[in-house]
């Protein structure tokens, strides 16, 4: 089996699907800036009908209508660009937040990833990498679609003023391309240099943060600041070699294009000069003359900005490098019989040859077989970092095996596991700022007030609401913190007031979710840690009454959880055995 989170992904795909959020906004913009052109050109053409009006002493009563035709396209042409800019930025932003959702979602616990990602390298891809690529889309986008348009319609107006100068443009306008995929080879290496030193970096400062009390016990934070000061200086050298090269790639540009008009230029004053004459052509005015010289650099704008853009691409494809891996995987396909009593009855798990290797090689998980027996409880024991909770989550499809299958199994139904079809409950809880109603509901959004006090009461809680004046209405912070009880004084609490739950109580709330979840696989991993004995027999004894009839499997090092278990599983350095009593390391455990 393959891992899709890891899987390599293809980057140019990704990059494409990644526009689609802006798609609205950014032909929106392409049409803004075909109108931009259009009144570009009757601006130039009233500057151009007012020249030659001045030159031939024309009429003065007839004089406003090259600067009111001047004006009019100027104005138009401005508010186009106006709201092309507006249009372009909504796509931006668009883009950007798709993907710093996308982002998000594959960086929490649940996203189906075989490992973690490195925290910087997401801080990275939020921050930093989906900006490029959300401003490659802005302004590649609609210039793409309007560039080839806006270009036809110069043109167009080239060739109604004087047809060879149009002849002229158009054999100029062959060797920029050649000269576009010249730039965007220079740039692409650069782009990813800085890629790798720019996740060096934020590397670098991470693990400084996370290790600075060590770092000062040994002496070591001179040294780890030279460390820093070593990969800023890396980025620094990256980005400006990236810069140094689009610099050298938009110097070519510029001096393929300005030859390119150059030599139109050239034509028009020899034309008008009357030097050249190309048969089958009238004389050429100054007013056309003119009208086709101020066209040339227009002509030639889209395409400077495409090969902008197209530097630009190369750094988009390397952004898009670093966050495609990042992203929310799609989940797993099911196989075998589709679920046709999701509820009903309680899962049979069993999982065969079950491997799952880190990025090196390495196995993590080695199970040659593990069952939980339907509506049992069933313990996962070993030391911290044996792979109990990597275990879990291959039991539960939150991360799929490289080899061997884990199958659910009912009376009338075998599927491979679904993520979030099971309850899990972990070593934390979370709490939101709201009601203690709302943060049950997390669980269930739909329970209604029945519901929410048949719960409170199956875990337990019911004493706890009963103390306090708002009841289920009762806020919360939040954040952890202690017992609701009596304040200093010795009141009880204050209607209205914003209120702290313990380890236990939270707990219990998370037990009180899963059970208005109404799944019937329970994921426990170690529910009653940093638990006092009484708070553990409390929150066990919770579990046992809410999870009835349920299969349950729990990792745990509590002596108490593991007797409380119809069978044993012990995990030693990723391999799972079958154990048949509980191991001395647990059993002498609480």
């Amino acid at each position: 089996m393959t891992d899709t989170a890891t899987a390599a992904p293809d980057v140019d795909a990704a990059l494409v699907a990644a526009a689609a959020p802006g798609r609205a906004a950014t032909r929106a913009a392409a049409v803004l800036n075909v109108v931009q052109t259009a009144m570009e050109c009757v601006q130039w053409a009233g500057i151009a009908v007012l020249a030659e009006q001045l030159v031939d002493g024309a009429d003065p009563a007839t004089l406003w209508r090259g600067p009111a035709l001047a004006l009019l396209g100027g104005v138009l042409a401005a508010a186009a660009r106006r709201a092309a800019a507006d249009a372009a930025e909504q796509a931006r932003s668009r883009i950007a937040l798709s993907l710093r959702e996308r982002l998000v979602a594959g960086a929490l616990p649940d996203a189906g990833r075989r490992q973690e990602p490195e925290p910087a390298a997401v801080a990275g891809a939020v921050v930093e990498l989906t900006g490029d690529i959300a401003d490659y889309h802005a302004a590649a986008l609609p210039l793409r679609a309007s560039a080839p348009l806006s270009m036809a319609f110069i043109l167009l107006a080239t060739g109604l003023a004087h047809w060879p100068a149009a002849v002229v443009l158009v054999l100029a306008t062959i060797v920029v391309p050649f000269n576009m995929w010249l730039a965007g080879l220079l740039a692409r290496d650069g782009n990813d240099r800085y890629l790798g030193a720019l996740n060096r970096l934020g590397a670098v400062v991470l693990d400084s943060f996370r290790g600075l009390p060590t770092l000062r016990r040994l002496g070591a934070v001179e040294r780890r600041a030279s460390t820093i000061d070593s990969a800023s200086r890396e980025l620094a050298t990256a980005n400006l070699e990236v810069l140094r090269r689009a610099f050298v790639s938009g110097v070519v540009m510029d001096v393929v294009i300005t030859l390119s008009i150059a030599v139109a230029a050239t034509y028009i004053g020899m034309t008008l000069l009357g030097y050249v004459t190309v048969p089958g052509t009238s004389r050429l005015d100054l007013g056309h003359g003119l009208f086709v010289l101020m066209l040339c650099p227009m002509y030639f704008a889209p395409m400077r900005r495409m090969a902008a853009a197209f530097h630009d691409r190369e750094r988009a494809l390397t952004a898009m490098r670093g966050v495609a891996p990042l992203l929310a995987p799609a989940a797993p396909a099911e196989t075998g019989i589709t679920r046709t009593d999701p509820a009903d009855r309680p899962w049979r798990i069993s999982a065969t040859r079950l491997v799952l290797l880190d990025d090196t090689g390495h196995e993590l998980i080695d199970a040659e077989e593990f069952r939980a027996e339907s509506g049992q409880w069933t313990a996962i024991v070993g030391v911290s970092g044996a792979g109990k909770t990597t275990l879990l989550r291959l039991l539960a499809g939150l991360t799929e095996p490289d080899a061997g299958t884990v199958r659910w199994e009912s009376e009338s139904a075998r599927v491979a596991p679904t993520a979030g079809a099971a309850a899990w409950i972990g070593q934390g809880t979370l709490l939101v700022a709201g009601t203690l109603a709302d943060n049950l509901r997390l669980g269930a959004p739909d329970a209604d007030r029945d519901r929410l006090d048949a719960a409170v009461e199956a875990v337990g809680l019911a004493p706890l609401v009963a103390r306090l004046p708002d009841g289920l209405d009762t806020r919360l912070d939040g954040g952890p913190g202690l017992d609701i009880g009596t304040d200093a004084a010795g009141a009880g609490p204050t209607t209205g007031e914003v209120r702290r739950l313990s380890a236990g109580e939270s707990r219990r709330v998370a037990i009180a979710r899963a059970l208005l979840r109404g799944a019937r696989l329970w994921i426990l991993d170690e529910p009653t840690a940093h638990l006092d004995p009484a708070a553990e027999a409390e929150v066990l004894a919770a579990l046992q009454r809410a999870s009835a009839g349920c299969t349950v499997i729990v990792a745990t090092h509590a002596g108490a959880v593991v007797r409380a278990a119809d069978a044993r599983w012990q995990v030693e350095h990723g391999v799972v055995s079958r154990a048949l009593a509980a191991p001395v390391s647990v059993a002498a455990g609480r």
